[in-house]
């Protein structure tokens, strides 16, 4: 039986942090977890991976740096965690798990099993996942890198109206993917000592696991366009957009495959240690 009650729905940034203070004095919830959430996909994938008759699940209303912010007021309580994409981070924080790979989109589409069940339930055929898969993230390749870079370095660059299938179509020209990115850019482009930094780490990431620095909204968009060129005659398919397609992959997530992920045995061991019943 699930508890409506374990999510913690119209709060503001403001309130989330009174609601947590308000919810750890209650007596019986001297076992139960909080758990911090960077947005409310984030709560409807992981409402079912959880034991929500012993979790709080909380957006935090300000992303990972919101979960950050909120779990520094409770450091000294193991009850309160977060859960997040590790993106591009390298420090790992007190109480905050992170999703396996670069973020949840990748955690799922790193499981044969789930991706070939989701898969399965659009296309009605068993795909060669691992190929697909390969295929996707190679022509994501260019892009991821040069995402990373940004996020790392601070450009500044808006990837919102970059045109995703220009990239795909031309994800073997480097120089075009960056082209495509500087014309909605023009006042931050991409020149000299960044495209010199993009073609070094280009070099250096190429045939590691494109998993753990991949988009996973770009991900979600190029393996439906991968489904659209392979099935351009099924209407079902045809009109298909990203965010249903999202919700699709998301759902196929169930919890005997979360199970195998690192992010449940973080998790699981932190319990363990704390006598809590978070999975």
């Amino acid at each position: 039986m699930t508890n409506s009650n374990s999510i913690r729905m119209n709060l503001t940034a403001n309130s989330v942090e009174n609601e947590i203070r308000l919810l750890l004095s209650v007596p019986k919830n001297k076992y139960a977890t909080m758990v911090l959430l960077e947005g409310i996909d984030d709560i409807k994938l992981f409402f079912s991976l959880v034991n929500n008759e012993n979790t709080y699940l909380f957006e935090s209303y300000g992303g990972k740096l919101g979960i950050k912010n909120i779990l520094s007021k409770f450091t000294s309580d193991y009850r309160v965690i977060g859960i997040a994409d590790r993106d591009y981070e390298t420090k790992n924080i007190p109480k905050l798990f992170y999703c396996d790979y670069c973020n949840a989109e990748m955690m799922i589409a790193s499981n044969d099993d789930s991706l070939s069940y989701t898969l399965f339930q659009i296309t009605s055929n068993w795909l060669n996942i691992s190929e697909l898969r390969t295929r996707v993230l190679d022509k994501l390749f260019y892009l991821s890198v040069i995402r990373k870079l940004n996020e790392e370095i601070c450009w500044g660059i808006s990837f919102e109206e970059v045109p995703l299938n220009e990239i795909i179509i031309n994800h073997n020209d480097l120089y075009r993917i960056i082209t495509l990115i500087n014309l909605k850019n023009r006042s931050n482009k991409l020149e000299c000592d960044r495209i010199s930094l993009i073609e070094s780490e280009v070099k250096r990431l190429a045939g590691q696991n494109y998993l753990n620095y991949t988009n996973g909204h770009d991900f979600c968009k190029g393996m439906l366009k991968e489904l659209k060129n392979l099935y351009p005659h099924t209407r079902s398919i045809r009109c298909l957009n990203a965010n249903e397609f999202s919700c699709l992959f998301r759902m196929g997530y169930v919890k005997k495959y979360f199970k195998e992920s690192n992010l449940y045995k973080a998790l699981e061991s932190y319990q363990i240690e704390h006598n809590l019943n978070i999975v």
